[in-house]
């Protein structure tokens, strides 16, 4: 699954509440998670995001279908 996490309210990669459930489900479903930019450093839950074993690809795309071949 692949997060898309542009900047909302001023903070750059965000991650809201409902995508953190989203990638739980993920998770849940063995899903490889990819988040786009790195987590913005203030959210409260980035210690549980951490744990998913996200691959950031640190705002480059291609660095992903690097990945999956």
């Amino acid at each position: 699954m692949l997060v898309l996490n542009y900047e909302k309210n001023g903070k750059s990669g965000y991650i809201g509440g409902a995508v953190l459930m989203e990638m739980g489900l993920g998770l849940y479903l063995g899903k490889k998670i990819y988040i786009l930019n790195p987590i913005d450093e203030t959210v409260n839950y980035k210690e549980e995001i951490l744990c998913m074993l996200p691959t950031i690809l640190n705002g480059d795309l291609g660095s992903m279908a690097k990945l999956l071949k």
